[in-house]
């Protein structure tokens, strides 16, 4: 059953077009990230499930209740729809305990019939579930900015709510915090089986959380799947650069004897992962992430001509954790990012082999002239 269901969903703001016909349902103990770049949609969409617009067309329906209708002209508030939200900024009031920040959650809902007594007993609870048991007496000022995250998360599940809507909740927190929280957020979730909608224009964090990810773009959905799915296999190049998937090389896509290649413009075969929907001679892209892409820093490997390329490092950047060399490979530019320390420097050769299972192809609709062309871009 779906808990939550989005049918035909649009909304408008005078001329502007901000959500496009989307349909898409969310089963029970499920947990979906809406995920694209700003201005994608993603966070009204939310907004029109928590009922904080109102839906320009199309219904969206909560535990099989209609919720928002344009045609039948229904608009349930928010406080009658049974969710948790946590958004950007937590929202914690600064003159309240943390207990009395999760108890608010109780108190002001209409449907919660409690004694204080029960009420405060109940918020302990999810203060130990947030692993914040002792406190409970603290100002929020008192808190790190994760300790602060998770009151938000236990007030937004102490009553039980049929969904759980997150906007964005990790983006104030440092690095490693986020890192820290993305482990004990999914920890939470699927502890308490709560069905869950996730916002997020993180790719990293999208993928270590979610069921199933949907990405968005201009008010449509681009791709439906799981993390697996859509990284490996794209459905689109604007999914696969928003993945970061920045190196596109193009060519035409056969199969002989049951191995997938696709042949470029300058005579390689590259290896390829197979494509279920492209027929054969049909004009396609290879997109790879930077990241997949092996470095040979003492030229071609012997014995080894799988997806190989001869290239000269044109810029060479280094972060302390990883290196990133932008490659001329004949003409080519293509980006390479390798977490060991690469000794050669800018004008030097190199090779560089491109894994067949990491080269997923995407078909072409821009005609034979864009896929034959050979981009990269940084993500």
């Amino acid at each position: 059953m779906y808990q939550v269901k989005v049918e035909d969903l649009e909304k408008h703001y005078g001329d502007l077009v901000a959500i496009n016909g989307l349909s898409f349902g969310v089963e029970d103990g499920e947990l979906v990230s809406l995920l694209g770049p700003s201005g994608c949609g993603k966070s009204t969409t939310l907004r029109c499930i928590a009922g904080l617009e109102k839906v320009t067309g199309g219904e969206v329906e909560l535990a099989g209740n209609i919720v928002s209708s344009s045609n039948e002209g229904i608009h349930v508030p928010p406080a009658d729809r049974n969710l948790g939200m946590v958004f950007q900024s937590f929202a914690l009031w600064p003159n309240k305990t943390v207990l009395d920040n999760v108890k608010f959650g109780l108190e002001e809902n209409d449907q919660v019939d409690m004694t204080k007594e029960e009420m405060d007993e109940r918020a302990r609870e999810f203060l130990e579930l947030v692993d914040l048991q002792g406190y409970e007496d603290n100002n929020p000022r008192q808190l790190s900015g994760g300790e602060q995250q998770r009151v938000a998360l236990a007030r937004a599940l102490v009553y039980d709510p049929d969904v759980l809507l997150l906007d964005e909740p990790l983006s104030n927190l440092d690095a490693k915090l986020r890192k820290e929280a993305r482990i004990w957020l999914k920890q939470i979730q699927e502890e308490t089986g709560v069905t869950t909608v996730y916002v997020t224009h993180d790719q990293a964090e999208a993928s270590a959380l979610s069921d199933r990810m949907i990405i968005l773009n201009d008010g449509e959905i681009e791709q439906v799947g799981t993390p697996e799915e859509v990284f490996e296999r794209p459905d689109n190049r604007f999914v696969a650069d928003f993945l970061g998937k920045a190196n596109f090389l193009g060519g035409s896509y056969h199969v002989d004897g049951g191995r997938p290649t696709v042949r470029t413009q300058h005579g390689e075969e590259f290896d390829v992962r197979e494509a279920d929907d492209v027929r054969e001679g049909e004009q396609v892209t290879i997109a790879i992430s930077p990241e997949e892409i092996v470095l040979h820093e003492d030229g071609v490997p012997q014995g080894d001509g799988e997806n190989v390329l001869s290239a000269t490092i044109g810029e060479k950047l280094y972060y302390g954790d990883k290196t990133e060399l932008v490659l001329e490979a004949d003409g080519r530019e293509i980006t390479v990012i390798v977490i060991e320390r690469v000794s050669k420097g800018e004008g030097d050769e190199v090779a560089i082999s491109l894994p067949p299972q990491k080269c997923a192809v995407i078909a072409e609709t821009g005609g034979p002239e864009e896929a034959a062309s050979v981009e990269s871009s940084t993500a």
